[in-house]
């Protein structure tokens, strides 16, 4: 009888299987430092080095028999290094699917094959039979390309490709939501509505500015009242003029309402979506039915964060 908390032993499981790390992603085949050199690699491209000692080049690295390295991009990087002059035993690798395979691999048949190193070759003749639809796998690869990140295979042998499961920049959701760049989530934002920064995400509030103003004396329409908004309302949102608690009709756009901001002095009304700080806010007396005093109250809200 099994006991509370204690698993029963499954001899269907190989441990071995259970790791799925690879220490090369994009294994080409074997070359010579001098064909190394030669090369116009593709950033990923790695090979296992044969024949004489030498040194590899961008990069100045010094390779014997049976080390690996890879190409970044705009250098070669040593990944793994040689033990008795082959790859070490239990080294694995896919082979790539971007770049033409080349001896000891067959070319349009072992393309993305997760295969491994026996410690006696210089070809890895252990076919881990990872390379299938769904399977997922993590790189290691050490001062080499695509280092602790994930892969998922999409396909099949030798058509399929390793498609990256942590890439630079991933929606978390069809529609946006959170977007993983590197190895850091963060906000995807749509506007202005919500501010991100590194102590965490603000959403936009009510201001507690631009209350209990003042106006200027006005007359008729189209009055400056002397006042402006100090700030920039977030996510294009709705402003809000009271004259002593009453709240009045704020032209969108139009100048036929009882107040509009403007940034040319009154000859147009801004829309509301377009009010910006600084906009100065004018008076339509006569449509309103009263003028501004000196003795009035005026308040804006809107919202707005730092």
């Amino acid at each position: 009888m099994q006991k509370p908390g204690k698993m029963l032993r499954d001899d269907s499981v190989d441990p071995r299987k259970l790791n799925q790390c690879v220490d090369i992603l994009g294994l080409v085949g074997n070359a010579s430092v001098a064909t190394i050199n030669g090369l116009s690699p593709t950033a990923g491209d790695a090979y296992v080095v044969t024949g004489i000692a030498g040194t590899v080049n961008p990069g100045t690295v010094s390779v014997v028999e049976g080390d690996m390295v890879q190409y970044d991009g705009t250098n070669w990087y040593k990944v793994v290094a040689m033990s008795g002059d082959v790859p070490p035993a239990g080294t694995r690798v896919t082979l790539s699917t971007q770049t033409a395979l080349i001896a000891p691999y067959t070319d349009a048949t072992d393309d993305g094959k997760v295969m491994e190193f026996d410690g006696a070759d210089l070809e890895a003749l252990i076919d881990t039979g990872n390379a299938q639809d769904g399977k997922v796998i993590f790189a290691k690869a050490e001062n080499g390309n695509y280092e602790n990140l994930g892969f998922i295979f999409d396909g099949a042998v030798p058509t399929g490709e390793w498609k990256t499961a942590s890439p630079g920049a991933y929606d978390a959701g069809a529609t946006g939501g959170l977007l993983l760049t590197g190895n850091s989530f963060s906000v995807k934002k749509d506007g202005t509505s919500i501010v991100t920064g590194a102590s965490g995400s603000k959403a936009a509030m009510p201001t507690t500015g631009d209350k209990e103003l003042t106006p200027a004396v006005t007359d008729g329409d189209d009055s400056d009242t002397g006042l402006a908004i100090t700030n920039t309302p977030n996510g294009d949102g709705m402003v809000c003029v009271f004259v002593n608690g009453g709240l009045q009709t704020l032209g969108d756009g139009v100048k036929t309402k009882d107040c509009y901001f403007t940034d040319d002095a009154g000859a147009t009304a801004m829309a509301i979506a377009d009010i910006v700080a600084t906009n100065e806010l004018y008076w339509n007396g006569a449509i309103a039915e009263f003028d501004l005093d000196a003795d009035d109250q005026v308040d804006l809200l809107y919202n707005f964060t730092s």
